[in-house]
């Protein structure tokens, strides 16, 4: 795993201790490495760890099995910011009444997208910051002959392992252009003909075929930085913010987000 060794020496040594909580919360953006992080430690509490989905169906099996198991097994959790209200009151229980024998790992995108209730009874750990080291590293093992512009634009642009892998696989130069399109003509842009941006940016989830709008608002705003158009910057900013809402409708906040940039350029 690329970084994290201070929150991976923090929690191994809760599990040493035995202090570690018996429903742990991993928060970090999508593709910060909180899925691949659970594993690790899941595996370092038991070799027993299960995997399950978010539908409440599947919560309610694993919290009856937990009550039921005789040897200490951990139940991940993964990218739960879109569960049912159902199934996070069926987590309740086990935040109330730990089974003696069980773990419970979850991850999510931001704490905002689980009860409050949840987050308050179990411990929360916020995956820390890449520095620039550990991206650059990484950004050298997907391509290790990657140009000196490249890697500088990627590293004001992406903050974790997934952006970089992203913005690799579109290619650099294609996606910068892209970008220095949008921004020049965003004074001839209005809703009616939006589409045209829209057409190459994944609006729904995980087309990875089309540009991710988490990536395309940060290249946005770096290269809106360097042209001194600072309150392009503060806009985009506030619309990246949303995207950590779970069952964000991303099609409106593209429109929402174009409006407020034709209002400022006219």
């Amino acid at each position: 795993m690329i970084g994290q060794k201070n929150l991976i020496d923090i929690m191994s040594k809760q599990i040493e201790a035995n202090t570690f909580s018996r429903f742990s919360i991993i928060v970090g953006e999508r593709g910060s490495g909180k899925n691949i992080l659970a594993r690790l430690i899941a595996h370092k509490i038991s070799k027993a760890v299960i995997e399950t989905d978010i539908k409440v169906g599947s919560i309610r099996d694993i919290i009856t099995e937990a009550y039921k198991i005789a040897n200490t097994v951990v139940y991940i959790i993964p990218d739960a910011d879109n569960m049912s209200v159902n199934a996070k009151n069926a987590l309740l229980k086990v935040t109330e009444e730990p089974p003696n024998n069980a773990y419970f790992i979850m991850t999510l995108n931001d704490v905002v997208n689980t009860l409050p209730t949840i987050t308050s009874r179990g411990t929360v750990y916020r995956l820390q910051t890449y520095t620039y080291e550990e991206l650059s590293e990484y950004a050298n093992q997907i391509d290790s002959n990657i140009s000196n512009a490249d890697k500088d634009f990627i590293m004001r642009t992406c903050n974790n392992p997934y952006d970089i892998k992203l913005l690799l696989k579109y290619g650099v130069a294609d996606f910068k252009d892209y970008v220095n399109t949008v921004i020049d003509n965003v004074a001839e842009v209005s809703l009616a003909n939006a589409f045209k941006i829209a057409d190459k940016i994944d609006l729904k989830e995980n087309d990875e075929t089309k540009y991710n709008l988490n990536i395309f608002w940060k290249a946005f705003m770096q290269m809106c930085l360097e042209l001194k158009k600072y309150k392009w910057v503060m806009i985009t900013n506030k619309y990246i913010s949303s995207l950590r809402i779970s069952g964000i409708n991303k099609s409106a906040l593209f429109d929402m987000w174009i409006i407020d940039l034709t209002a400022e350029v006219n």
